[in-house]
């Protein structure tokens, strides 16, 4: 069985295009693939399936401890990438997720997605008891769960309470978690606690979450591109002011392939 492994600023994915035969995307094969040991290693498993609601592919995504992501922002450029390589004269792209089906335009080698709505759920920088301290969280929905913090929080704890918050009772399905500064209107850096995995370089999803609860608090502008700054390198969002529709471009590459034995 063949595989693409793939990276955007740094969130790296197993690829697999099971279109011709397709394959469900088990935990068992999530894991044992992004075993960064005796597998490829990766943060997420993203496999490409048939079409079913009139896109051009499917994708189904699975991080690296086996669970289930609705949407992975950094993966579906990966898979944008994937297929404008085998397709190299064609601009855009259909792609069916759990979360809708999002057009993806090829720039390059950068991929401009659509993102679908932000959710904000409950109150904007409601104060949230974790681990003996109270922070301000702002809960947004961008197809996956995420918790935007804008407190100013050090980097020894961030660990401790990326752990505790993904696993709130706020949150049933478990959370994601960014650690944002605002530098300006039009810039934010973030740190990412990724469900079922922890630490990553790159959280698309995130990145985009961190940009609308900005907005939406007044500390960010809506239509207007945000560069959002992760630890594996930047990417630009820009949300509607109705928080209807989100954009998100930034930059892909193969990094391998090969076989599976």
């Amino acid at each position: 069985m063949m595989f693409w492994k793939y990276q955007g600023i740094g969130n790296d994915f197993v690829l697999l295009d099971r279109r011709a035969d397709p394959i469900p995307p088990t935990p068992d094969l999530a894991r044992s693939l992004c075993d960064r040991r005796v597998g490829v290693g990766a943060d997420g498993l993203v496999v490409l399936l048939p079409p079913s609601a009139g896109g051009d592919v499917r994708m189904a995504f699975r991080n690296a401890d086996g669970s289930t992501a609705e949407m992975c922002g950094n993966g579906i450029r990966c898979l944008a990438i994937h297929l404008h390589d085998g397709a190299p004269t064609r601009r855009e792209f259909l792609v069916e997720t759990d979360s809708g089906t999002r057009r993806c335009t090829i720039h390059g080698r950068e991929v401009e997605a659509e993102m679908g709505a932000a959710v904000i759920e409950g109150d904007p920088d409601e104060a949230v008891d974790v681990v003996g301290r109270s922070i301000r969280l702002t809960r947004v929905r961008t197809g996956n769960p995420h918790a935007v913090t804008f407190d100013p929080i050090a980097a020894s704890d961030r660990a401790a309470l990326g752990a505790a918050v993904e696993t709130h009772p706020l949150f049933p399905d478990r959370t994601n978690v960014e650690f944002t500064e605002v530098r300006s209107p039009s810039h934010l850096v973030v740190t990412v606690w990724e469900r079922g995995v922890g630490f990553t370089r790159a959280c698309g999803t995130g990145a985009c979450a961190a940009a609308a609860a900005a907005c939406r608090t007044g500390r960010a502008k809506f239509d207007s591109p945000i560069v959002v700054t992760l630890p594996g390198g930047d990417l630009t969002i820009t949300v509607r002011a109705d928080l209807s529709s989100m954009r998100m471009r930034g930059p892909a590459v193969k990094v391998f392939e090969g076989t599976i034995g």
